[in-house]
């Protein structure tokens, strides 16, 4: 079958990736290892991969590493219906983009929060992770990003019922 098949080539990768003196990349195989099991279903074993990143990660002091790992549990967690645990390291993310000034990482991250508040049914959250986001684009003058928040804005004032809203960032 195709996922036997797949694990069977993450843990040759695996071992591969493991002889690695690089901390960084190391961190970065782990991490999308992690990320291709949770792609095949296997969350837990991905989560557990990804985890194991972060760990490395933080031995290189990169924040922005560091950032794109807990990205990473967030986003599972996200997956996992854990939504709180990934709200907490969606946070940390986003608290090491700050540090690090990466305004383009920020704006990805309040848009992953807003998703994840989205698929627990936080509404209003979202809307405020989404607004935030535009703040950022509108300061840097990040049309692409802007337009996708607002999409993102649109539909959820679609779901809480207010379609005068939602038509207002649809047009």
């Amino acid at each position: 079958n195709q996922v036997d098949s797949a694990q069977h080539y993450f843990k040759l990768f695996l071992a591969s990736a493991r002889k690695r003196t690089d901390l960084k990349e190391l961190a970065t195989l782990i991490k999308n290892i992690g990320f291709d099991y949770n792609n095949i279903g296997e969350k837990r074993i991905g989560l557990a991969h990804i985890q194991d990143a972060y760990t490395i990660a933080q031995q290189t002091n990169d924040p922005a590493l560091e950032s794109d790992v807990l990205r990473s549990l967030g986003l599972v967690y996200s997956y996992l219906t854990v939504y709180d645990s990934a709200d907490l390291q969606l946070n940390q993310a986003l608290q090491r983009l700050e540090r690090i000034k990466d305004e383009k990482g920020q704006i990805q991250i309040l848009q992953n929060l807003g998703n994840n508040a989205a698929r627990g049914n936080q509404l209003g959250k979202a809307l405020d992770y989404y607004h935030k986001g535009v703040r950022i684009a509108q300061e840097i003058e990040d049309a692409r990003n802007e337009a996708g928040l607002y999409s993102m804005m649109a539909f959820s004032y679609a779901v809480l019922g207010e379609p005068a809203e939602a038509i207002h960032y649809y047009g």
